[in-house]
C-alpha cells in the first residue's frame, strides 16, 4: 500500500499515453544500474491494449474488496469482470500481499521489437524527489511479469510462460510457497492475517488502519490462500532519521518506476525460461503479474502491486 493514492488519479491521464527514455548515449538497462535516470524531453507515444481478464487471484491485502470493489453474492466471474473494466478505463486494481496476481489476454498481441522496450504495465509508483536525476528510493511495490505467446493459436493460456528477468531475479528465492490464514478471532492490527512460507518463514500481514472491510478476497470464500512463485528481497528500509519506510525501485518490474520514465518499460527480449535462459518471442499474447515483495512497511503496509493499464510502446 502507498500513501501517494490522491497522487494516482491526478497524474494518470498525463502519463497514460508518453513514455520517457533516454537520450542516446544514457543507459536503458534494467540490470546493474545505481538508480533510475529521468530522461524528461525524450517521449515515445503509447498505445492502450484492450485486455481480458481471465484470472485474478490476488493475495490479501489493504485494497482487497475495494479495488475491484466486492458486492454481496459477487462470484470469482463477476469480479474477473469488475476487474477487466477497471483496467480498460485505466482504473487500478490490486493484487495484495506477496504472490497475489491476475491474468490479463491481450485483445491485439504485443509485438517484439528488436533491441528496444515492448510495453508499460501502468501502475502508481512515485519518485520520493523527482527532481533529483539519479532516485534509489519512491514508493515502489515491484510486481514480477510473465508473458506467454499464443503458439498453439487456440486463444488459450495453456502455451509456456516466461519471466522477464529484473534486476533482482538471480537475489529472488524461487519456488517459494506460501499460505495465508484469514485472521484470527482475537488477531490484533499488527497481527492480523498470518502466513507461512515453505522455507519456514512466518509473520503477519499488518491492519494498517486506513481501511475497514476484510483483507481477504471474499468471492473466494476460503480459509487459506496459497500462492507459489518467487520471492525478491525485500525492497523496503526503515529510514530511522524520518522514522518511515524508503521503498526501493527495482528495475525490471511492474509498479515500480513513475509511468513517465524509461525504467517503467519492459522488453520482451529480457523473457527467459525456467532455467534461466533467454528466449526468443516474436510477439505475446497473455501478461501474468504478481506481486514480488512479502513485506509490511509499517503503517505504509503491505508491499502490494497495484496495476492500471497496458500500454503498447510506439517508435516512429
Amino acid at each position: 500500500m502507498k500513501l501517494f493514492r490522491n497522487i494516482f488519479h491526478l497524474t494518470l491521464t498525463a502519463t497514460l499515453l508518453t513514455a520517457t527514455s533516454c537520450s542516446e548515449g544514457e543507459s536503458n538497462s534494467n540490470e546493474g544500474d545505481d538508480g533510475p535516470t529521468i530522461c524528461p524531453t525524450y517521449t515515445i507515444q503509447g498505445e492502450i491494449v484492450n485486455i481480458t481478464v481471465i484470472d485474478y487471484k490476488p493475495a490479501p491485502g489493504q485494497f482487497i474488496n475495494q479495488a475491484p470493489e466486492y458486492t454481496a453474492g459477487d462470484t470469482y466471474e463477476i469480479i474477473c469482470k469488475k476487474a477487466t473494466e477497471l483496467l480498460n478505463n485505466g482504473d487500478m486494481i490490486s493484487l495484495g500481499a506477496w504472490g497475489g496476481y491476475v491474468t490479463l489476454k491481450l485483445n491485439s498481441p504485443i509485438e517484439n521489437i528488436s533491441g528496444k522496450s515492448d510495453m508499460r504495465i501502468v501502475g502508481n509508483a512515485v519518485y520520493a524527489n523527482a527532481s533529483t536525476e539519479s532516485v534509489r528510493f519512491g514508493s515502489s511495490e515491484p510486481g514480477i511479469v510473465l508473458v506467454m505467446q499464443d503458439t498453439n493459436g487456440n486463444g488459450l493460456a495453456d502455451d509456456t510462460w516466461y519471466e522477464l528477468k529484473g534486476s533482482e531475479t538471480v537475489n529472488g528465492i524461487d519456488d517459494y510457497t506460501v499460505i495465508y490464514h484469514q485472521p484470527a478471532e482475537n488477531a490484533t492490527a499488527d497481527n492480523y492475517i498470518y502466513w507461512e512460507a515453505s522455507n519456514g518463514d512466518s509473520g503477519y500481514i499488518n491492519n494498517s488502519g486506513h481501511h475497514e472491510q476484510s483483507f481477504f478476497p471474499m468471492w473466494l470464500n476460503s480459509e487459506t490462500m496459497t500462492f507459489h512463485g518467487r520471492r525478491l528481497p525485500d525492497n523496503g528500509k526503515f529510514n530511522s532519521s524520518t522514522q518511515k519506510y524508503d521503498l526501493m525501485c527495482y528495475n525490471g518490474y511492474a509498479d515500480c518506476h513513475p509511468n513517465n520514465t524509461n525504467l517503467s518499460c519492459l522488453d520482451i527480449d529480457n523473457a527467459i525460461d525456467s532455467n534461466g535462459k533467454k528466449v526468443n518471442l516474436s510477439h505475446i499474447n497473455f501478461i501474468k503479474i504478481y506481486t514480488g515483495v512479502l513485506q509490511s512497511n509499517g503503517p505504509l503496509g503491505e508491499c502490494s502491486t497495484e496495476i492500471a493499464k497496458i500500454e503498447r510502446l510506439k517508435y516512429e
